[in-house]
């Protein structure tokens, strides 16, 4: 074991506890975010709403105390499916931490993406994704799993490298206004 026996019996339920909380935070926001695909700041002041019972104009950052949550408590989550291993459990709350690195960063990318899509701005976003998941992810983590020699740790920093990229992108359109050009353009749809 890890952790000392007694030790372990104190901490089980609280870990427990946590640990559903994060997960419970974490598939709400992906179900939400599932159903709301276009409007992806609704859907996130929904769900800020739901939670606090207060309106907020950076609902997005509701997503930080789960980033947090992960980011330090990704030890005792990976504790929960494997006790017996130190090295798994050591590298996967690596990778957690390497995964809640990304989150705000993911959610503004959700939302803006959204915008852009619900805007009529498909084609951009779409681009973007594309090139950003079939080509630049795969090619920086083959870099830094071969030739720099990274290994696992390689592969998720790839994740992160792609995700800052696609936010980058997303948020230099968004912030550029030519989605308003797209709706000017569009027969039948409102004009900005």
């Amino acid at each position: 074991h890890i952790v000392p026996e007694g030790k372990q019996n104190r901490t089980r339920v609280l870990r427990t506890i946590l640990a559903f909380l994060i997960l419970m935070v974490g598939s709400a926001l992906a179900i939400t975010w599932f159903h709301a695909d276009v409007n992806m700041m609704d859907a996130q002041q929904s769900l800020y709403r739901l939670i606090t019972g207060h309106q907020a104009e950076n609902a997005w950052l509701i997503t930080a105390p789960y980033s947090v949550g992960v980011f330090f408590g990704g030890r005792w989550i990976i504790l929960l499916y494997n006790n017996t291993e130190p090295e798994i459990a050591q590298v996967g709350a690596i990778i957690l931490r390497i995964v809640a690195l990304t989150q705000p960063f993911q959610a503004a990318q959700f939302i803006l993406s959204g915008a852009l899509r619900g805007a009529g701005d498909t084609r951009y976003t779409a681009m973007v994704i594309a090139v950003s998941v079939m080509i630049v992810r795969p090619l920086v983590a083959w870099l830094c799993i071969n030739p720099i020699g990274m290994g696992l740790y390689g592969a998720w920093i790839a994740l992160i490298v792609d995700q800052l990229l696609r936010t980058t992108l997303i948020w230099l359109r968004f912030n550029s206004g030519k989605w308003k050009e797209v709706i000017r353009t569009k027969p039948g749809k409102a004009t900005v």
